[in-house]
């Protein structure tokens, strides 16, 4: 299991993260570049702002899939717990 997550990080997360990074670093110096123009609400920002706004919703929904995947599993292990105690703690022995 560990070998197939370090061969998925190393074959595709860690080039597309990568490749990501090109795309919005370019992103990035094309929305400088046309703000130092003078360009205020042409196709270029709008592409750039759009981009942005999707990398922010994208994080932010991947966060709460995080959140909500940490509350089930700690509601789940609270769960055997509980009954594991039960079960030594009964005295319908």
């Amino acid at each position: 299991m560990i070998s197939y997550l370090a061969q998925l990080y190393v074959n595709v997360l860690e080039p597309g993260l990568r490749i990501f990074a090109v795309v919005a670093l370019v992103m990035a110096v094309l929305y400088v570049f046309n703000l130092l123009r003078g360009g205020k609400d042409d196709a270029i920002t709008k592409m750039v702002n759009g981009f942005f706004k999707v990398i922010y919703k994208a994080v932010c929904l991947f966060g709460v899939l995080v959140v909500k995947l940490l509350r089930g599993l700690i509601k789940r292990t609270m769960l055997v717990f509980s009954v594991i105690r039960d079960f030594f703690t009964s005295r319908d022995l």
